[in-house]
């Protein structure tokens, strides 16, 4: 992912999820995470069938949620950027992938909606994925000057998400996001897609604040 401007970007978004086998009910509509998708298996087990893989971005309807499909597993995320595992806790969930049923692992699947991929498999701006899914929003700006480097400070506000955009001459940026409701693993997922390709990254921290938010963050120079 390429960063065409500088920016310090606060975000505050609203979903209500959890950990463990309460995450989704039956009927739910959720998406995956992954960017190279997820196996679905015959049976609860990894070692069983594989019927299909379900590619990132597609919802799967949650079929169930009873004791057959909640055996406790773990899997794994990574991008170009992290290559170090992330290791996921979660359960085997029931679902259905078009006609076909089967169990994959909750802990790839999110209700968030997935940030969108150009043609190069590069994910959208977080502004543009936020302005997308929340509509509507107050608009304030800011003008002032930052340890001598002039600086513009753009802050909108949305229905349960704030963004906090923040340029420089200086060549560099900080970007923050603060997630209330969403769960610890969720804001992994999110990671692992949004900084896919971002070669400048840097500085990457997940951290669990108090009332219930996330804080992502990352810089990058250019």
């Amino acid at each position: 992912m390429k960063y065409a401007y500088l920016l310090l970007v606060l975000i505050v978004l609203s979903v209500a999820t959890t950990q463990g086998s309460v995450r989704f009910n039956r009927g739910d509509k959720v998406n995956v995470w992954v960017l190279k998708g997820i196996k679905l298996y015959k049976s609860p087990d990894s070692k069983s069938t594989i019927t299909s893989t379900i590619p990132y971005g597609v919802s799967v309807e949650v079929l169930s949620t009873g004791t057959d499909s909640l055996k406790a597993w773990q899997g794994k995320i990574t991008n170009d950027i992290t290559p170090v595992p992330v290791t996921l806790k979660g359960y085997w969930l029931k679902v259905k992938y078009g006609q076909i049923e089967g169990y994959v692992f909750d802990g790839y699947l999110s209700k968030m909606p997935c940030l969108k991929l150009n043609e190069n498999g590069s994910p959208e701006e977080v502004d543009t994925y936020i302005k997308r899914n929340y509509k509507g929003y107050t608009k304030r700006m800011i003008k002032k000057v930052v340890q001598g480097v002039d600086s513009e400070e753009t802050t909108y506000y949305y229905k349960g998400a704030i963004i906090l955009e923040e340029s420089s001459g200086d060549g560099c940026w900080d970007t923050n996001v603060y997630f209330k409701g969403i769960s610890y693993q969720d804001v992994q997922l999110f990671e692992k897609v949004c900084l896919n390709g971002a070669d400048a990254a840097q500085d990457i921290k997940i951290k669990r604040l108090k009332n219930n938010i996330v804080k992502f963050s990352f810089a990058s120079c250019t």
